[in-house]
């Protein structure tokens, strides 16, 4: 999620914390609260975190993250986004990278190379079914 004025988003259930690998709230849902979105934390008038709810209802970790958010003076709509693109549209390549970092890997870890599996491919020397080895392999025949 992208902040804005915290209409569309709901607390409990929208990943809008900036966080890479846990985006939800780790707290447990507050009493009075169970559909509640992010603009009843905010106060209308100075447009700043009700910080005293927040430290309230949320755990450290949650309430920290919440409060680190900055917000519009202005009114913005929220809106959905994929936080690990330029974009923010959500791509395999930027899935994929994504869980990469998440798994402490490089992207060139998995990247074609020879000594891993993706690269462990046969050259056809010819086009004779590997069953049979009497008739060229085709769709009708290879299945």
């Amino acid at each position: 999620m992208e902040g804005g004025d915290g209409t569309s988003i709901r607390i409990w259930t929208d990943p809008c914390l900036p966080s890479a690998f846990l985006p939800f709230g780790s707290s447990p849902v507050a009493q009075a609260f169970e559909e509640a979105k992010v603009e009843s934390l905010i106060d209308p008038v100075t447009k700043e975190w009700h910080s005293a709810t927040i430290q309230s209802i949320f755990s450290p970790r949650d309430a920290k993250l919440i409060m680190s958010i900055p917000l519009s003076s202005i009114p913005v709509a929220d809106k959905l986004v994929w936080p690990y693109s330029p974009t923010g549209v959500y791509t395999v390549k930027s899935g994929y990278r994504f869980l990469c970092r998440s798994q402490n890997f490089e992207d060139s870890d998995y990247q074609p190379v020879e000594t891993n599996l993706w690269k462990k491919r046969m050259v056809i020397s010819d086009d004779l079914c590997d069953h049979c080895k009497s008739s060229p392999e085709d769709t009708v025949h290879a299945l």
